[in-house]
């Protein structure tokens, strides 16, 4: 059973920018997670995601012809810079250096492929979770 998108309340669920440049898998996480109630764009290279609405959360391989995912993390930054996305590598790329490379770029979580749907929604519900103010 999938879980349904987490939201705050009535809060309407996350928006997401899914972009891979190989369209199989990038709409099927796509679709994955609009079966989980989430609103989902994809791109599959960065000119498209660059032209995207400005999504809550970028999940994005960083092997892409062009530009890589790094640089399109960079890009994505400037170009949303009044509303900043959270950024999530879902890729190939599983080096040290790599994962560091995430990090120095502003992203949020670094994920390998093959990707478990589980891993994934927990780090989506992080995003959505209010912090309670304590008295």
């Amino acid at each position: 059973m999938l879980p349904a998108a987490y939201t705050s309340g009535d809060a309407a669920p996350l928006s997401i920018l899914v972009v891979d440049n190989f369209r199989d898998g990038a709409d099927s996480l796509a679709d994955l997670l609009r079966l989980c109630g989430y609103e989902v764009q994809t791109a599959y290279d960065a000119e498209t995601a660059l032209a995207a609405q400005c999504p809550d959360v970028v999940i994005l391989e960083l092997r892409l012809p062009g530009d890589d995912g790094w640089e399109l993390v960079r890009r994505l930054r400037k170009r949303f810079a009044a509303r900043q996305p959270e950024f999530i590598a879902v890729t190939t790329c599983g080096m040290e250096r790599d994962r560091r490379r995430s990090e120095a770029a502003g992203g949020h979580a670094h994920l390998l492929k093959p990707l478990e749907p589980g891993v994934l929604m927990s780090v989506l519900k992080r995003f959505t979770e209010v912090p309670v103010e304590m008295n």
